[in-house]
């Protein structure tokens, strides 16, 4: 699933990031409303459109809603928008739907009841879940700009293992691992425990499983167990930036290793970095 947020507040553009980039659905962003229709363009599978009127500015907002509308069946795409307010009278919430809104958010929403309350509503007008992946970002280790560096201990003979990170996701990362160490250091299905590593000059630490192990390769991929909510939220800034900066949608799922899903069972969709140039919601 993938959504389109049109704000100038940071505060709701991260609420939106921190929200759904953790439970697979992919965010996009714009503050400018001339953009909105480049945006559905450019993402062809953008489904949601979340319009954040800011004070009460619902002129624009009824015009934002009638050109999403107007564009979607040009286009013969199912796009859906919905209002995100502080407060609305009855007479504007007439009309938001009359140009096309189907439902409602408040602005001071929390992010648990925010990803219920669309999960539900898309579930109402498609009549199926959505399909959910994580955005997984490939990197190039040659890139300086794209090394991160990452260890952990080995939990079968206490090693200081280091290597790099190749992509990463909400479901987990893959690792090339460099130095001398023993064969036996890891094994498939192994646990390991304070991996640590760095996005964007902040500090990351995360439990995982070991899915897959080369030795010969020096490759290792981790299922992530554990990040707290802050790692969440840096993780969750750290692959809307690179999104943000050019990574294609849509793109294959995974490499050799052959499609990976999270713990959660969501499946995964690579974006490659290497391209960065460039309660209290209700439906109406």
């Amino acid at each position: 699933m993938e959504i389109l947020i049109v704000t100038q507040s940071f505060y709701v553009r991260n609420q939106f990031v921190n929200t759904f980039y953790p439970r697979g659905v992919t965010v996009y962003h714009t503050d400018n409303a001339e953009q909105l229709l480049e945006k559905l363009r450019l993402y062809p599978g953008i489904e949601f459109v979340f319009i954040d009127v800011i004070h009460e500015e619902y002129v624009q907002a009824l015009d934002i809603l009638a050109k999403v509308k107007a564009f979607a069946v040009t286009q013969s795409r199912k796009i859906f928008a919905l209002l995100i307010y502080v407060a609305i009278d009855k007479s504007i919430a007439a009309r938001a739907i009359e140009n096309g809104c189907v439902g409602f958010v408040k602005s001071n929403v929390g992010g648990d009841d925010l990803f219920l309350y669309t999960m539900q509503l898309y579930q109402k007008l498609k009549g199926t879940p959505p399909e959910r992946k994580y955005v997984r970002i490939s990197l190039d280790p040659s890139n300086p700009n794209e090394r991160i560096g990452i260890k952990f201990r080995s939990p079968i003979n206490s090693q200081l293992l280091v290597g790099v990170i190749r992509d990463i996701s909400f479901g987990g990362l893959a690792v090339e691992l460099v130095g001398m160490f023993p064969q036996e250091a890891l094994n498939v299905n192994t646990q390991i425990t304070n991996i640590q590593f760095m996005l964007d000059d902040r500090d990351v630490y995360a439990d995982a499983t070991v899915v897959a192990y080369d030795y010969r390769r020096r490759f290792c991929a981790l299922r992530f167990t554990y990040l707290s909510h802050d790692d969440q939220e840096i993780l969750a800034s750290f692959i809307f930036n690179r999104v943000s900066l050019g990574a294609i949608p849509g793109s294959r799922p995974s490499s050799e290793e052959g499609e990976v899903t999270g713990g959660n069972g969501q499946k995964e969709q690579e974006s490659s970095s290497k391209q960065s140039e460039d309660p209290s919601s209700s439906q109406g």
